[in-house]
């Protein structure tokens, strides 16, 4: 059974299950049950996974040409890494860095693209832009110094899945989290707004009724624009 990656801190606020909708949601973090969420696609679409017990886990597809792994020594980039090769014995074609304090969404956005674009339209995930070859990485990171996350994608990075993390981050519908998900450090940057009132009340989800913290200011840096559609 695989240790969750994120489990909440014990200095968290109590287990209640009391849920509220945060706001910016870039700064939501991760679920609780973040990895069966995110990786249910992979599993849904036949992918091979392979776990040492310890920190490593591995995702391999069914073509033997992407791999999907949590690998301990690659923290200082991001742990998550997705790489993919035109056959399993070249060198890698791309590579994507996700870090596992992101929002769950937004993983589960890239993953579960990957796992469909691969089985329904493998051509998006392994064509080349020969227009690209000074191209640089797509990259951000977000949030304060002490709770920063980060993701990059390098240059041939199929567009789709990065479109895919670009859509799930420019979302401005905020995110669903249980008290106790949140973390505490991260929470004078937050929005809190109690679902119940927002539904009784007719006020959209994302407001500022119900109880809240001030809203954050710390905002992603982007290295560089997604690449356009155009690519598919």
């Amino acid at each position: 059974m695989e240790t969750p990656i994120h489990p909440p801190s014990d200095s968290g606020p109590a287990h209640d299950g009391t849920e509220v909708f945060v706001s910016p949601r870039y700064l939501a973090g991760p679920r609780d049950d973040a990895f069966e969420i995110f990786t249910a696609a992979l599993f849904h679409h036949g992918w091979t996974h392979t776990d040492d017990g310890h920190d490593i886990t591995l995702f391999t597809s069914p073509c033997l040409r992407i791999r999907v792994g949590w690998l301990p020594e690659v923290h200082a980039e991001a742990p998550i890494q997705i790489t993919a090769s035109t056959h399993p014995l070249k060198s890698p074609l791309w590579h994507i860095s996700l870090d596992d304090h992101a929002p769950t969404e937004f993983l589960t956005a890239v993953i579960t693209t990957l796992a469909r674009s691969l089985a329904e339209s493998p051509h998006t995930l392994f064509t080349t832009d020969d227009n690209q070859p000074a191209a640089l990485p797509w990259e951000f990171r977000v949030g304060p110094r002490e709770r920063a996350w980060q993701a990059r994608f390098s240059p041939a990075a199929p567009p789709v899945l990065v479109e895919a993390f670009h859509r799930a981050f420019t979302d401005p519908a905020p995110l669903a989290r249980q008290r106790h998900e949140l973390d505490p450090l991260l929470l004078p940057h937050l929005t809190l707004t109690d679902p119940t009132a927002s539904r009784l009340s007719g006020t959209p989800a994302g407001s500022q009724n119900g109880p809240h913290t001030q809203r954050s200011t710390v905002a992603p840096r982007m290295a560089a624009a997604p690449p356009p559609a155009r690519r598919r």
